[in-house]
């Protein structure tokens, strides 16, 4: 009878995660991490819904989110010329800083969690369709770009691993998130790649300077590829770099990211630092214009699946990211122009050097140089799906 109120509370977390949610990043450190609360919750969704037609006040760091901030003490720990770690998922229920379920598994909806677990042996029933661990999703390489390809389970808004579009950190320094401007948030890393399993690690550069006392403002961003073309994910974190040197530079200001997947046509891609990406909100605060991800004239051509596509906007060489940790964001960097090369895969930095063919691309010991040519959509009806 001791254990009834730890099995309701983890049947209450694990139903939970089963509602079908998009994905947000946690960390002991973020805002928002019990929702519009002070008081600590088991599970909510609280910074995984995406973000659509919103205007600044809503949009920038998900609005009421400023105003519930971590903990004293709690930071999102980044180490210059070392990695930092966030947990991808699409309900807090299903990351380490829940407060019940400790069977984490490696996917952002809580499925896989182990079979000979106190829970599962309470709740065979329940337990049974997690056990399975999205074993489709492990070495998955899809066959076309029928929307209903796209992963649902974790809703990761893309057709394979290869495919997702890549995630982002971005640092502010300052200690006040509402002191924070745009042009103060600089994107410092990019995981490509992900979402895709519950832990992404980004590189963190290691020329990166301490922060103020208080600590730095941290956003995390994502912009997924034409799977869920207009939606946009940002939340916040309080952050400190650490092991920085006593003279590195300092970051300079954000700049808009523009979009150069064939630089020879689109132009050069801008070098140094770039700021979030800003789509399909409302027109004032876009920093993508809305005729760019609309218009006919203006689809993605970049191989596989993309060819035909409405543009997605994302981190990734489609709009000047490359992998990994972002050099040169500092005021001594002099940044030169990224060697014009049409990208002939999906563009979205998926581990590889800039102009391999995405056909000959291996991940996770996959191949899709037999895959077929990738069918050309350009109707008007096509990308009315997407909404």
């Amino acid at each position: 009878m001791m254990i009834a109120p730890y099995t309701t509370l983890t049947l209450f977390i694990l139903l939970a995660t089963r509602a079908q949610a998009h994905i947000g990043a946690y960390h002991k450190a973020m805002y928002c991490r019990n929702g519009f609360s002070n008081e600590e919750v088991p599970a909510g969704r609280f910074v995984a819904d995406p973000q659509t037609g919103l205007d600044w006040d809503e949009f920038w760091f998900r609005g009421k989110c400023k105003d519930f901030p971590p903990p004293d003490g709690e930071f999102l720990e980044l180490p210059a010329g070392g990695y930092a770690t966030l947990e991808l998922a699409g309900n807090k229920a299903a990351t380490s800083i829940n407060m019940g379920v400790r069977n984490l598994t490696e996917w952002g909806d809580g499925e896989g969690m182990s079979a000979s677990s106190h829970f599962s042996k309470l709740h065979p029933r329940i337990i049974d369709r997690a056990c399975a661990e999205h074993p489709e999703l492990e070495h998955r390489v899809a066959l076309n770009d029928s929307l209903s390809n796209c992963v649902g389970e974790p809703n990761l808004h893309a057709l394979d691993e290869a495919n997702a579009s890549g995630s982002a950190l971005a640092i502010a320094y300052k200690s006040d998130i509402h002191s924070v401007e745009w042009s103060d948030l600089v994107v410092f890393s990019v995981a490509p790649n992900t979402p895709w399993r519950r832990i992404a690690k980004f590189e963190v550069p290691k020329d990166m300077p301490a922060c103020p006392d208080g600590g730095c403002i941290c956003a995390w961003g994502w912009s997924p590829d034409w799977c869920a073309r207009d939606n946009l994910y940002m939340n916040g974190f309080r952050c400190k770099v650490t092991n920085a040197r006593a003279d590195a530079p300092r970051v300079a200001p954000a700049q808009v990211a523009k979009w150069c997947e064939v630089p020879s046509e689109d132009g050069a891609c801008v070098a140094g630092p770039k700021g979030i990406i800003i789509h399909s909100q409302q027109d004032a605060i876009n920093n993508v214009p809305t005729a760019d991800i609309t218009s006919l004239q203006k689809t993605q051509r970049d191989g596989r699946f993309d060819v035909g596509h409405f543009r997605s906007p994302g981190y990734n060489e489609k709009m000047g990211f490359m992998p990994g940790a972002q050099n040169d964001i500092f005021v001594t960097t002099n940044p030169n122009p990224p060697t014009v090369v049409v990208p002939t895969g999906n563009g979205n930095g998926a581990q590889r050097p800039m102009g391999q063919c995405r056909a000959n691309f291996s991940l996770k010991k996959r191949s899709l140089a037999s895959q077929p040519a990738p069918r050309v959509r350009r109707s008007r009806f096509w990308g009315s799906l997407f909404g």
